[in-house]
């Protein structure tokens, strides 16, 4: 098992949240377009980024070079969703400092 199949495997929990976020974000309640446009955005450029990588000389010693579309729109879901999760968290924990 490649260090790529790992670590997809441990950020998808982020990206199942994300997903739970944006239902939420769209039909609950008051439809919140900013907060669904932020997810989707954090997912655009995750996989932007990571097409970008999978180019480069470093994409092929991550194991990114050559995979199939899906797959590096798959990785770059969970890339963006792992960084809007952290995101999420930061200022709670700034609050908690203070």
């Amino acid at each position: 098992m490649e260090a790529v199949d790992i670590i997809a495997g441990l950020l998808a929990v982020p990206a199942v949240i994300k997903v739970i976020d944006l239902y939420r974000f769209l039909v609950e309640g008051t439809v919140q377009w900013r907060s669904a446009a932020y997810t989707v955005g954090a997912w655009v450029l995750g996989t932007g980024l990571i097409a970008l990588v999978g180019q480069s000389a470093q994409g092929e010693a991550l194991g990114l070079a050559g995979l199939s579309l899906s797959t590096l729109i798959l990785y770059g879901i969970e890339l963006g969703s792992a960084g809007s999760v952290i995101h999420d968290f930061r200022p709670a924990e700034n609050q908690l400092i203070q």
